[in-house]
């Protein structure tokens, strides 16, 4: 019970100071931009956490589709990425709740952008690189 309780207002937090950390995004680094060229919306589960959508809201946490530049703030990035700044994973699903098989992980850094990633669906196609992520179908 404790925990729920925990989570929750992790949760209610994150969805409160989401439009504080949108504004201000150059305090904690650059944004990154994600284009989804695929006709699903895409979340990711950061860290082995919450997923995107849980920790960011719907309109920040959810790429849509056919969306050519989403943006994830510093500061949402740095509130979703805040077990591990330098080594922060992301599993990528074709969902709008990180429901459904994972296509992708992304490895990157809040401070100078994505560092690897993998492929786990033939289906899609990644390409990433800095602040740049871009999902299309294979």
């Amino acid at each position: 019970m404790k925990l729920n309780k925990l989570i929750s207002m992790c949760v209610l937090s994150a969805g409160l100071l989401s439009p504080v950390l949108a504004s201000a995004g150059p305090l904690f680094g650059p944004s990154l931009f994600v284009t989804n060229n695929t006709k699903f919306d895409s979340t990711s589960i950061i860290n082995d956490g919450l997923c995107s959508s849980k920790v960011l809201g719907p309109k920040s946490g959810v790429t849509k589709a056919g969306e050519q530049r989403h943006e994830v703030t510093g500061g949402q990035l740095a509130l979703a990425c805040f077990k591990n700044h330098q080594n922060c994973k992301a599993d990528i699903y074709m969902t709008d709740n990180c429901t459904g098989k994972k296509i992708s992980s992304v490895v990157f850094s809040t401070s100078t952008g994505i560092k690897s990633f993998t492929t786990d669906d033939p289906s899609y196609r990644l390409t990433a690189s800095g602040f740049f992520a871009q999902i299309d179908p294979a």
